[in-house]
């Protein structure tokens, strides 16, 4: 494209300018400038089949990079709950829109949670080691947050507050 270039502007630059010529040189760096985009796009072309070749390789060396979460549930929720304000773990796994996992309450007991995620709506059982299914947690699901979570007890005798708050920060991705 360059070299077409430089013939138009010898060919401004002198006083034997000819229709002809110009339209030649109209055409050239046409021709210039398609083999410059064809340039362009088989590179795009290369640059991308090496990237995907990087990625296999990548993956079959066992480094993908960054794990990513396979969904907005799924991972590790470090939790607060009132109006005991204790802390606790939970991870949690979403296969469609059934909920499983497990919970460690620090300093505490621990147990397993079964459930579902429906328009960011979530609804867990939790099961406790010890006592069985418990009680109820609801909440909604947000952007690494669950937020509006409330929870009731099944058991009433406990001494404990029948029902409260909680909220949850995503802590990790599985």
């Amino acid at each position: 494209m360059s070299t077409v270039l430089g013939r138009l502007d010898q060919t401004l630059a002198s006083d034997a300018m000819s229709l002809g010529t110009l339209e030649t040189l109209r055409d050239q760096l046409a021709a210039a400038r398609e083999a410059a985009h064809t340039a362009e796009l088989r590179l795009n072309s290369q640059l991308e089949n090496l990237q995907e070749r990087m990625r296999r390789i990548a993956l079959l060396e066992g480094d993908s990079g960054p794990v990513r979460p396979a969904d907005a549930l799924t991972g590790r929720w470090k939790v607060t709950v009132l109006p005991q304000n204790f802390t606790a773990t939970f991870d949690l796994r979403l296969n469609g829109t059934v909920v499983s996992g497990s919970y460690q309450i620090d300093g505490g007991g621990n147990g397993s949670f079964r459930g579902s995620l429906a328009g960011g709506h979530l609804r867990l059982e939790r099961i406790d080691a010890q006592g069985g299914a418990d009680s109820l947690w609801e909440g909604t699901l947000g952007t690494n947050r669950i937020d509006d979570g409330t929870w009731g007890t099944h058991e009433l005798v406990t001494g404990q507050p029948p029902r409260g708050k909680w909220t949850a920060v995503r802590e990790s991705g599985s």
